[in-house]
């Protein structure tokens, strides 16, 4: 099994020292097709691996959890021919 840590902020800001975006909300990408929590996808993935996802859970709905999946959907949207399962 392959993990990838996209985030595990509750928010997202920059590093003062390194000059960009340092910090991501949680997520999670398992074996390169689930996402765990969708805090931060599109900005921590290329379009290729955006077009690979194929299911996206949710420990729970706050915000530093769920608010990647609207820009997925929008990013998806016309590019994937199998609907994203999101529980």
């Amino acid at each position: 099994m392959q993990i990838k840590v996209l985030g595990g902020y509750g928010s997202e800001f920059y590093s003062v020292e390194k000059g960009k975006k340092q910090y991501h909300p949680t997520g999670f990408l398992i074996n390169q097709s689930i996402v765990l929590d969708a805090g931060t996808i599109c900005g921590a993935l290329p379009l290729t691996a955006l077009t690979e996802i194929r299911a996206v859970f949710f420990t729970h709905a706050h915000l530093d959890h769920i608010r990647g999946l609207a820009y997925l959907a929008e990013t998806l949207f016309g590019r994937i021919s199998q609907p994203v399962c999101v529980l």
